[in-house]
């Protein structure tokens, strides 16, 4: 999906691809070849949620960000 410019803002169109909720998962704007042949896949939300463990949230959530922000960098994913 594309997100329309907003040219008052100076902001261009954009692609989302993702909610991040079990990592970088495939979408329409990600590929997952060389060098990204894969990325981290974490449980459902349910389980990680039942874990009480709120470092353990913030690091899946930190984890998922950078290697998305990784993908788009190399160009294989929100292009």
């Amino acid at each position: 999906m594309w997100a329309n410019a907003m040219p008052s803002t100076h902001i261009n169109s954009y692609q989302w691809w993702n909610e991040g909720l079990h990592g970088v998962a495939g979408g329409p704007g990600v590929r997952f070849e060389p060098p990204t042949r894969n990325a981290t896949a974490f449980p459902e939300p349910i389980g990680l949620a039942t874990s009480w463990n709120r470092s353990l949230w913030r690091e899946v959530g930190a984890t998922v960000a950078t290697e998305a922000r990784a993908m788009h960098n190399l160009g294989t994913a929100g292009q």
